[in-house]
């Protein structure tokens, strides 16, 4: 079960996430409160956790994941495949 997440950790997050039932109707309240307009994903993730929505992670072993921000990222894709 995920407990919280940030950045530099071992495990990266892909960026991706399923959301349903109760989590769901939590992320959308902290979504369409314009006090968090400038919140990331992460962080209303978090605070997603904090009113009591819970989380859990898969992964595989050998996966790796590299964020792509600009033209210079592309370059350190080569690595991964």
């Amino acid at each position: 079960q995920l407990e919280h997440m940030m950045y530099d950790l071992e495990y990266r997050w892909g960026q991706m996430v399923f959301l349903k039932g109760n989590e769901l109707k939590i992320f959308k309240k902290i979504c369409y409160d314009r006090d968090n307009q400038n919140m990331f994903g992460f962080e209303a993730i978090n605070k997603t956790m904090s009113q009591g929505g819970v989380f859990h992670y898969s992964g595989h072993d050998k996966a790796r994941v590299i964020d792509i921000d600009s033209s210079k990222d592309l370059e350190r894709v080569s690595e991964v495949i």
